[in-house]
């Protein structure tokens, strides 16, 4: 979050709940610096437990709200990879020539991204470049001349 949107939720989130608690320019800069790293969701979801855990101090402390932020953090990345399928079929390269491997000739390899959101968010140049690292590691690995004859990868425009 950029520095205004974490002091929003700061004030928002935690300051709200504390409501005799003063904190002076430098403690507001500590926390803020603290928070920036997480989400708005992440910073409420921590607030609410920190209050429900800790409702005795007059003041919340920073290392136990970093203690709460990091284990809904790490909830949700754990979410994010569960939303995966695995791996998907990013493209496939069949052999067209081997000199020392006629056997080769004919042969698919097919290469796979782990993170099928990934191929949604390349750039226009990307495929090019991914055709050619993909003939070029087919050429690396087995030898003979590769080339790309079909997968998933966004198309060239």
């Amino acid at each position: 979050m950029t520095f205004e949107q974490t002091k929003a939720a700061f004030e928002k989130y935690i300051h709200s709940r504390w409501p005799n608690w003063q904190p002076n320019d430098i403690t507001i800069a500590d926390w803020i610096k603290s928070l920036q790293k997480y989400e708005e969701l992440e910073i409420c979801r921590s607030a609410f437990q920190y209050v429900q855990a800790f409702e005795k101090y007059n003041e919340p402390k920073l290392p136990k709200m970093l203690m709460l932020l990091k284990k809904a953090a790490n909830a949700r990345l754990c979410n994010q990879r569960k939303k995966t399928d695995g791996p998907v079929l990013a493209y496939s390269c069949k052999c067209i020539e081997h000199e020392k491997r006629p056997e080769y000739v004919g042969k698919v390899i097919n290469f796979y991204e782990s993170n099928p959101q990934s191929l949604q968010q390349v750039s226009p140049v990307l495929p090019t470049a991914a055709k050619l690292i993909a003939e070029r590691l087919g050429e690396r690995i087995y030898g003979g001349k590769w080339i790309v004859i079909g997968g998933s990868m966004p198309r060239e425009s």
